[in-house]
């Protein structure tokens, strides 16, 4: 339209239109970074955790071993660690049975995580200490790996353990 009156003609509707489109522009881009965030946020690092509980059993009860995999929204197909590889005499000493694997959605602040558990029972076949060794995994051409755990068997009944404090 301003080819074809001419300048002059629009010249009174400038001081009040510039303020509005800047309004407008100033929403469109809040509109679409607010869209394209989740494009822009990097990924969560890859954590793997292992937890052991109960620490302190007596020799005819099971300890449940959780091994977990978090960190990005989607992990795809993973295959359980296999646990009585590598330190073959810690494992000559504790009965490993797999439990399963289980997935958990999760949502804190916005961010999707997806987070894989693998479960296993040991079962100790003589009273001791048994250190648990780092559990190793490979994802997406990155090794990682567990802290290791302590497990301390008694040789007594199930009444004179005390129950892990957290």
């Amino acid at each position: 339209m301003l080819w074809l009156f001419g300048w002059r003609y629009f010249s009174h509707y400038i001081p009040a239109f510039y303020p509005r489109i800047i309004y407008y522009l100033c929403l469109v881009l809040v509109n679409l970074f607010v869209l394209l965030r989740p494009t822009l946020v990097q990924a969560q690092a890859v954590q793997l955790e292992a937890t052991v509980s109960p620490q302190t059993i007596s020799l005819n009860q099971s300890t449940t071993l959780k091994i977990t995999l978090s960190g990005e929204t989607q992990l795809g197909k993973i295959q359980p660690p296999q646990l009585t590889s590598g330190n073959s005499s810690l494992w000559r000493d504790l009965s490993v049975s797999y439990l399963g694997s289980s997935n958990q959605y999760r949502l804190v602040n916005g961010q999707v995580s997806v987070p894989m558990t693998w479960s296993y029972a040991l079962k100790p076949k003589k009273a001791g200490t048994f250190t648990i060794p780092p559990i190793s995994i490979n994802y997406d051409g990155q090794t990682l790996r567990t802290e290791k755990w302590l497990l301390k068997v008694v040789s007594g009944s199930s009444a004179q353990i005390k129950p892990d404090t957290y």
